[in-house]
């Protein structure tokens, strides 16, 4: 079981992720949507490098740094569904130990909104 059932939110990257031999600067790690992922694949499992808070054009969000548990080598970033930006804190030590650790990891579900009547993605942690 992972820290990740605990949540709060301030703004840091995972410092170790930072000095670890897998860092790949930002600007080099390409973004996918989490609904293309799950066209691919809706099976596939994710695990989590490392995580930090983004501004944008709608509000903060928070961005995991994942690779596909299937294929080690292909990191990109990922946006996580809105809902978590007042509930993860990107700075947790447990959290980044998880994260450090292989032990933050997820899946992409989909299910059908009614108020925006079309399918949505969320994700669940495993």
């Amino acid at each position: 079981m992972s820290n990740f059932s605990k949540f709060n939110h301030k703004s840091l990257i995972n410092p170790n992720y930072q000095d670890s031999e897998q860092y790949i600067p930002l600007k080099d790690i390409p973004f996918k949507k989490s609904a293309d992922l799950y066209v691919i694949n809706p099976e596939m499992v994710f695990s989590i490098r490392a995580m930090y808070r983004s501004s944008g054009d709608y509000g903060d969000q928070i961005v995991a740094i994942v690779n596909a548990e299937s294929d080690p080598d292909s990191v990109f970033r990922m946006a996580l569904p809105r809902k978590y930006v007042e509930v993860i804190n990107v700075d947790d030590a447990g959290l980044i130990a998880d994260c450090n650790q292989g032990l933050a990891r997820f899946r992409i579900t989909q299910y059908h909104s009614k108020r925006f009547n079309k399918e949505l993605n969320d994700i669940e942690f495993l």
